[in-house]
């Protein structure tokens, strides 16, 4: 079963910010046409995501039941009661949960984040789809409270670029209403 994941960054290699305090994790851009990039990819398919990850997703995206959703969780009390939602204890148990979903490989296995779930399927993951937003997100660029924390992938972003057999971009985007900045989608094939 091949693995893909698929990940929005800025230049400096920000994928969100996390209020440590109040446990909230936020992506500090608006940019709707990547939102619905990652809708066509994931539809459909299996997602493998932790928990922050999870509770961070707005209330529209659980509207699709397409999705199979395993959220990784080191809380072993952890249950869903939705059809298409299930927990994973470990790497390898959110796996097998995938492996049972992918109905003979016909669906992909998309890993999904946060930056925990990346590292621990990098040397797993045959392909990165990577949204590169044309912004550096810093505490003097953005009014970060005291708590917040830049969730930083820069040593993914590292890997992901020097292990590439095949790098295809796949769209570029300008900004405008509905996208708060310029990005490229691209195609990382390891």
């Amino acid at each position: 079963m091949q693995l893909i994941s698929i990940l929005a960054t800025t230049n400096n290699g920000i994928i969100g910010i996390n209020n440590k305090e109040k446990h909230q994790y936020t992506i500090p851009w608006k940019i709707s046409s990547d939102m619905k990039h990652f809708k066509s990819i994931s539809e459909n398919n299996i997602l493998i995501m932790g928990s922050t990850t999870y509770e961070s997703l707005p209330a529209i995206f659980f509207k699709d039941t397409s999705r199979k959703i395993i959220v990784l969780t080191g809380n072993r009390y952890r249950t869903s009661d939705k059809k298409n939602i299930f927990i994973g204890h470990s790497k390898d148990h959110a796996m097998k949960i995938a492996y049972n979903l992918s109905y003979n490989n016909t669906k992909k296995v998309i890993i999904c984040g946060g930056k925990e779930i990346y590292e621990l399927f990098l040397p797993n993951i045959h392909q990165w789809i990577v949204s590169h937003i044309n912004t550096t997100i810093n505490s003097h660029t953005h009014d970060l409270r005291a708590n917040d924390e830049l969730i930083n992938v820069k040593n993914i972003l590292s890997h992901i670029k020097n292990n590439s057999l095949k790098i295809t971009k796949i769209k570029s985007y300008k900004a405008n209403k509905q996208n708060e900045y310029d990005f490229d989608i691209i195609s990382y094939e390891l």
